[in-house]
């Protein structure tokens, strides 16, 4: 147990990211389950443009659009843990890959009112439990 607690990996400085596909709608996609992100996001923008541009006629909606699940794993600089989270896109709506979906998704959340109202809720609640106050 003692070694075990002293084991201090080292983390190469140029770590990648890197994406565990939880589920895909086309699993070809999602094979292999796990890559690095930028291959990920490389494959996901170039699927979405084709599926973008690939529409109906009578609709005007793209043709194929499906869903990923994913999880991304990374380091932080100086830090000796691995960091995850969740997240999910749509490919074939316009939107690009895994990258500038996180990124709109984001911009997204800190411009909408009511995600902002609820956040300022979250934190007048969470001060107050500092003090015993609910």
């Amino acid at each position: 147990m003692e070694r075990l607690k002293a084991y201090d990996p080292e983390l190469p400085k140029d770590m990648e990211p890197m994406v565990y596909v939880n589920y895909c709608e086309k699993s070809e996609l999602g094979n292999p389950r796990c890559q690095k992100l930028s291959d990920l996001d490389s494959k996901t923008v170039e699927q979405d443009k084709a599926w973008y541009a690939d529409r109906d006629p009578n609709t005007n909606e793209p043709k194929t659009t499906v869903q990923m699940f994913f999880t991304v794993y990374y380091a932080e600089k100086g830090d000796k843990m691995l960091h995850h989270f969740q997240g999910k896109i749509d490919i074939g709506s316009g939107n690009g890959g895994i990258i500038s979906q996180l990124k709109m998704q984001k911009e997204m959340k800190l411009t909408d009112e009511s995600w902002i109202s609820y956040q300022q809720g979250k934190d007048k609640t969470d001060r107050g439990a500092d003090f015993g106050v609910r």
